[in-house]
């Protein structure tokens, strides 16, 4: 018997250089183990539906410390939603018992990559990612993002879909051109 084995069958997914544009993001700050962030993406959709608003897209979870070096109980992350509030203010949000509030983020760049399957075997993603920096000419900012494109609460997790991806920026002489807020384009990231 002869088998045949396609290249295409074995490539890794695409790694693709994207901006994020600016945005409103209804976030809560968290100190602990990532897996904490289901509970805290569940209180922000209760209270941003509270409100009114509605999310632009999935949730979002920043991740600021490496964890291979920092214990999990002192890991520092961010669970933000990007929302429309429909309106040009960013309204005043008053306190409440989840920690929540809005803010306008500024555009970012970052590398991206798709990833199937459960959220503890995240780390090949990764490493392609930082592979592909170089190729870039860019360097890692120490942040990463995931973006998750479906729930593990209704979904098995060999077929949960996330967009990983880590902020970066220009190594030496770059313009890159950003999508404002406000509309048009504009030199935002100029190393």
């Amino acid at each position: 018997m002869i088998l045949f084995f396609s290249a295409l069958a074995f490539a890794e997914p695409a790694v693709n250089l994207e901006i994020i544009p600016s945005r409103v993001e209804a976030v809560v700050s968290q100190t602990g183990p990532y897996g904490n962030l289901g509970d805290i993406f569940a209180n922000i959709e209760t209270w941003i539906s509270d409100y009114g608003w509605h999310p632009t897209e999935r949730g979002v979870a920043l991740l600021l410390s490496n964890p291979t070096a920092v214990p999990p109980h002192l890991l520092k992350s961010e669970a933000t939603i990007p929302l429309n509030v429909y309106g040009n203010i960013l309204p005043v949000v008053p306190p409440n018992d989840y920690g929540l509030s809005l803010r306008d983020s500024e555009p970012i760049l970052v590398l991206s990559t798709e990833q199937m399957g459960p959220y503890d075997a995240f780390a090949p993603a990764y490493a392609r990612l930082h592979r592909a920096m170089a190729n870039y000419n860019l360097s890692f900012t120490g942040v990463s993002r995931e973006l998750y494109h479906n729930s593990p609460i209704n979904t098995d997790d060999k077929d949960l879909r996330t967009s990983v991806q880590i902020i970066v920026e220009p190594i030496g002489k770059a313009d890159v051109g950003v999508y404002v807020g406000n509309g048009g384009f504009d030199s935002g990231v100029v190393a």
